[in-house]
């Protein structure tokens, strides 16, 4: 449970963008094959950029998977806002 509020809280603070909802990893990987492609990052998300999703695949594959998202958000500042 804890790693999903990570990645929804992950999602959320991606380039500040104010979603109406706070989306799920399994929310963002629309066809459910554990890896969220550019597609599927644009639609779930259309106020990030190109560059939220490259900063976020780690690996450089083109696809995001639920390790790099939570690494990701393990590596940004906390927000004590």
């Amino acid at each position: 449970m804890k790693r999903i509020i990570a990645v929804s809280s992950a999602l959320t603070l991606i380039s500040g963008a104010a979603l109406a909802a706070n989306p799920t990893f399994q929310e963002v990987d629309a066809n459910a094959d554990g890896w969220v492609t550019p597609t599927e990052f644009a639609e779930a998300m259309p106020d990030a950029t190109d560059s939220d999703f490259v900063a976020i695949d780690m690996n450089g594959d083109g696809a995001i998977t639920e390790e790099e998202m939570t690494a990701y958000l393990l590596s940004q500042p906390a927000d004590n806002g």
